[in-house]
């Protein structure tokens, strides 16, 4: 299977180890997108007799096209009990009652599109349903592509009260001469429901590195910043190299007063003095003729380097 249209999983375990594995794929993405997504889904799930009813809202929130995407409504039950299970297993959870899909477009920022799903939970098929035990998710995904994930909700889950938000840019850059400054920019942002103090923290580059906060003329290596509920500041980080030939890496780091579990980081790396060249071999294995060939270094040299490759 393919997770977000991205992190592939061949095989299967036993579903306590599976659920680890996807759980950690998934958080690899959450972590990859900073957390926040420029689509929000709201709504409600409601048993009334003998229909269940599914609402999902979807609103564009920041400024995208959406055009090849689909809303996913999915109705699950826990605490399933059936006599004749493979293997003598007569016990499930998250048993997927219903999955309906519908196209849903959005292109303009505050746009919404409304999808209502109902279910007569009396043609459920082998077990009759406990109204009780039924739950509903909505899904917003890309069709075709990667068929990427853009949001998903359980009605339920309340956004965290202090959770923060961290959105990189580029994260490696090269200053093939040295004795330079390389910049990155990224922002942060509390996407929580109440206000917060943010811990911003940059450590680890080999040269003199810090940041600047959105508003704020000074340069930081470590400061805290006051956001309201959905606030965002833009970062510059600053790193100035000297003229060692060395790949260098440093982590900005993003961590909650409110909630000191909730932290985010990223790393950034600067190739100093030399280039920074990425070859892939796309073609399914073909064997390829030699990029370059390294020049022979005498067995009798010590201070003799390489050559350098040329960024093309």
């Amino acid at each position: 299977m393919v997770i977000d249209g991205s992190i592939n999983e061949v095989g299967a375990d036993v579903c306590a180890n599976q659920t680890i594995t996807y759980r950690n794929d998934i958080n690899g993405r959450v972590a990859e997108a900073g957390g926040v997504s420029p689509v929000d889904i709201s709504g409600s799930f409601t048993v009334v007799g003998n229909i269940a009813t599914v609402t999902a809202t979807y609103e564009l929130l920041d400024p995208g096209t959406f055009t090849t995407h689909q809303g996913v409504i999915y109705v699950w039950e826990d605490d399933v009990t059936w006599c004749c299970g493979y293997g003598g297993v007569n016990h499930w959870d998250d048993l997927t009652r219903v999955i309906r899909t519908s196209p849903v477009t959005l292109t303009t920022v505050g746009q919404t599109v409304t999808l209502v799903e109902t279910w007569d939970i009396t043609t459920a098929e082998g077990v009759a349903c406990n109204p009780a035990n039924l739950h509903a998710a909505a899904i917003f995904e890309e069709t075709g592509g990667n068929k990427n994930v853009i949001q998903a909700t359980d009605f339920v889950s309340p956004l965290p009260t202090f959770f923060p938000a961290l959105v990189t840019g580029q994260t490696l850059k090269s200053i093939p001469n040295g004795n330079d400054t390389a910049l990155f920019t990224c922002s942060v942002q509390n996407v929580g429901t109440a206000a917060d103090v943010l811990n911003l923290g940059l450590t680890g580059f080999p040269w003199t590195a810090d940041f600047l906060v959105e508003g704020d003329p000074t340069y930081y290596t470590s400061t805290s910043v006051a956001l309201a509920p959905q606030e965002r500041k833009e970062i510059t980080i600053r790193v100035q190299t000297n003229g060692v030939k060395q790949i260098g890496s440093g982590t900005f780091s993003v961590a909650s007063q409110g909630d000191n579990t909730q932290v985010r980081n990223a790393t950034y790396k600067v190739f100093n003095d030399s280039y920074a060249v990425l070859l892939v071999d796309d073609d399914a294995g073909t064997y390829e003729v030699p990029f370059t060939t390294a020049s022979p270094i005498s067995a009798t040299s010590t201070s003799a380097s390489p050559p350098r490759p040329s960024a093309g």
